[in-house]
């Protein structure tokens, strides 16, 4: 047995008046039988007794004495967001504003406020991918992370999303959580199709519950931000980026997930949202857990009685 609360100076006053007035009695008492040159009964102290007892079961009862086990039956939200965010340098295109990365940033913000007491863990890539911030609860502690991605994380460039990929899929391997995990992975669609088997992409999203490709960017593109000027090619061409939406849909249909679409002209934020909260809210998980009652009734019960039997049943404390 254990107790659910300390003691409080409330209790502390309350033993201190109990000892002080049955001191006081007991004062009383030898002072009326002093004057009175008879004894003091010995059943004097079987009220005691009963009173004390009366007294502590009280005490007992208000620091809620926690006892014996129970099997309840509760749910609890183990279910985790991974997020896979394109860091290579075509995300700092402007076709969406105010830059496809910080588009990115907004939106998985949003889906954090729509979807809080999970766990949240976020995964960057360009040339290589690391682990921004692993599985966490702490979701401010996260959204700092997601406001500190950039295009400038990490030093090689390019777009290898199937390092990002073989990442989760390991991060998920290795954590060996029972929890329903949603894959989200936000790009442009570059270097997609041309980097990434069908075997590859069965085998490192298995594992996931769910899978969400959202692409950020528009079909006409847009130049690529370089310090005050924008990027060209070995002929001297400005390099357009576009979206790859037909790509993303593809692979989407190939690992059975579903496809959303962010731009200034087509915002699927919406729909993708309420899609991630079905699928969160549909996978419960039921736990079966022993755990001790706060019993204070008991004692409750006990004092009544004791204070039952000492109004029913009066003693002469002085023979006369």
């Amino acid at each position: 047995m254990h107790l659910t609360y300390s003691l409080s100076w409330f209790l502390y006053i309350s033993i201190g008046l109990f000892s002080l007035i049955y001191l006081l009695y007991w004062l009383k008492l030898r002072r009326i039988s002093f004057a009175l040159s008879s004894p003091i009964l010995g059943r004097v102290y079987i009220k005691f007794f009963v009173r004390t007892l009366a007294f502590l079961s009280l005490l007992i009862a208000l620091l809620g004495p926690m006892f014996g086990n129970e099997s309840q039956s509760i749910t609890i939200d183990k279910k985790r967001l991974l997020f896979l965010v394109d860091v290579s340098l075509s995300m700092d295109a402007r076709d969406v504003t105010p830059s496809r990365l910080e588009k990115s940033k907004q939106l998985i913000k949003r889906i954090c406020s729509q979807t809080p007491g999970y766990e949240y863990s976020l995964i960057v890539y360009s040339g290589h991918a690391i682990v921004q911030c692993p599985f966490t609860k702490d979701v401010d502690a996260f959204l700092v992370y997601v406001a500190s991605i950039s295009t400038q994380r990490l030093s090689d460039k390019g777009s290898y999303p199937i390092t990002a990929l073989s990442l989760a899929y390991h991060m998920a391997q290795r954590t060996q959580s029972d929890a329903p995990t949603l894959l989200l992975i936000l790009s442009d669609g570059e270097s997609f199709l041309p980097t990434i088997a069908n075997d590859s992409l069965d085998s490192w999203t298995s594992v996931f519950d769910a899978r969400y490709w959202i692409g950020i960017g528009s079909t006409d593109g847009s130049r690529i931000p370089d310090q005050a000027y924008f990027k060209k090619d070995a002929q001297g061409n400005y390099i357009i980026t576009r979206l790859l939406a037909a790509d993303l849909q593809q692979i989407a249909h190939t690992t059975a997930g579903q496809y959303y679409e962010i731009s200034d002209q087509t915002d699927q934020s919406t729909p993708l949202i309420q899609s991630i909260r079905f699928d969160l809210l549909k996978k419960n998980d039921t736990d079966i857990l022993a755990i001790e009652s706060n019993r204070y009734r008991y004692f409750l019960f006990l004092t009544f009685g004791l204070l039952l039997i000492d109004m029913l049943f009066s003693f002469k404390t002085i023979r006369l």
